[in-house]
C-alpha cells in the first residue's frame, strides 16, 4: 500500500504546482538580477512568464530592453547557475 506522501508525489497536479512554484521563483530571481544590475531602471521591466525555458518580460523602456537582450546569454547563465539546472534558454521582451 502506498503512503499518502508517495501518492501526492505521483500526482500530475503536484507536478504542475511544483512547476508553477519554480516558475515564480525564476521570475523573482530575474527581477532581483535586474534590480542589482540596473537599480531604479529595473522598475521598467516586468517578468511575465516562463514556458518551455523561455522567460517572457514586458518593458516600457525599449533601450533598457535592448541592453538586457544584448546580455541575454549572461542572464540565462546566471539564472541557470542559481537553480543548478537549465531552466531558461532565452529571454524575450514585449512592449
Amino acid at each position: 500500500m502506498d503512503s499518502l506522501g508517495s501518492l501526492f508525489n505521483k500526482s500530475p497536479r503536484h507536478s504542475v504546482l511544483l512547476w508553477q512554484v519554480e516558475a515564480a521563483m525564476i521570475l523573482q530571481y530575474f527581477g532581483e538580477l535586474l534590480t542589482h544590475e540596473y537599480a531604479e531602471q529595473a522598475q521598467h521591466v516586468k517578468p511575465i512568464s516562463v514556458k518551455d525555458k523561455v522567460l517572457k518580460a514586458r518593458t516600457n523602456n525599449s533601450p533598457l530592453g535592448a541592453m538586457i537582450q544584448a546580455r541575454q546569454e549572461d542572464f540565462c547563465r546566471r539564472i541557470n547557475d542559481h537553480f543548478g539546472k537549465e531552466v531558461v534558454i532565452r529571454i524575450v521582451f514585449s512592449t
